[in-house]
């Protein structure tokens, strides 16, 4: 098999595995991405990937706000381009244009820290349990103490905190 052919399947299962759009950029520069190894497909093998894999790719990929409105909207006519502009568009209306977006998108200011976008996801290893009951010690046994097989979830003894009579 030609280098070209293997170079053209993995751009294809590359576009077809896109992953979904995130927040962080906008959905225009996620979809110009998307594009971006459509054409690369096409130098590699001098062919366009079918309408249908762009049209199920892009919706795919869609936030599930806008994917609920695309597919509210498509018709069996619906094109790649169509649904394109459809969400383009729906972008250019719901998005707010403050002055502090405006100074980001042109670099005028940095972009947030992660420091700053809020609360931060919890850590799984980073569970404690209380003890009930007036004077008893608390039990920090950590997630990665706990068994993870069967249905119930089960804590070893050896790791939990022993009681004094003096206590």
């Amino acid at each position: 098999m030609h280098p070209d052919k293997f170079r053209g399947l993995a751009l294809l299962k590359a576009l077809m595995a896109l992953p979904t759009f995130s927040r962080d950029r906008s959905v225009r520069e996620q979809i110009h991405g998307l594009e971006r190894v459509a054409d690369e497909y096409q130098r590699a093998t001098g062919r366009q990937p079918g309408e249908d894999v762009m049209l199920g790719t892009l919706v795919r990929c869609l936030p599930n706000a806008i994917k609920q409105h695309v597919q509210l909207q498509m018709a069996d006519t619906s094109t790649y381009q169509s649904v394109r502009d459809y969400v383009l568009g729906y972008e250019l209306t719901t998005t707010s244009w403050t002055p502090a977006k405006m100074h980001q998108a042109f670099g005028v200011v940095p972009m947030p820290s992660t420091a700053d976008q809020g609360p931060v996801p919890m850590e799984v290893d980073a569970l404690q349990k209380k003890a009930k009951g007036k004077g008893k010690q608390q039990n920090t046994t950590t997630a990665a103490t706990w068994q993870r097989q069967g249905q119930r979830w089960q804590a070893s003894e050896r790791q939990r905190p022993r009681q004094t009579a003096e206590g």
